[in-house]
C-alpha cells in the first residue's frame, strides 16, 4: 500500500509539475484509468489483508458442530 501511495504521489508530481500542458491533455484519461485500476488492486488487496487477520481469530470449535443433520432431511 505504501508502495502504491508513493507511486501516485510521484504521478501527481510528474503530471502537475513536469509535464507540458498538451501532453498532459492527450495522456489524462490514460494515465488516470491506470490509477483507478491500481487503486482498486490496492482495495481488494487491503480487504484481503483484513479478512487474513480476522481470520486468526476464529472459534476453536468447528462451524458445523451446531447444525442438526438429522432436521435437515
Amino acid at each position: 500500500m505504501a508502495v502504491s501511495l508513493v507511486t501516485v504521489a510521484h504521478t501527481l508530481y510528474e503530471r502537475l509539475l513536469r509535464t507540458p500542458e498538451a501532453r498532459r491533455v492527450l495522456s489524462a484519461e490514460a494515465v488516470w484509468g491506470m490509477v483507478g485500476f491500481a487503486t482498486v488492486a490496492v482495495v481488494m488487496a487491503a480487504g484481503g489483508i483484513v479478512a487474513a487477520w480476522q481470520a486468526r481469530s476464529a472459534p476453536a470449535d468447528a462451524a458445523w458442530d451446531d447444525v442438526d443433520v438429522a432436521a435437515l432431511g
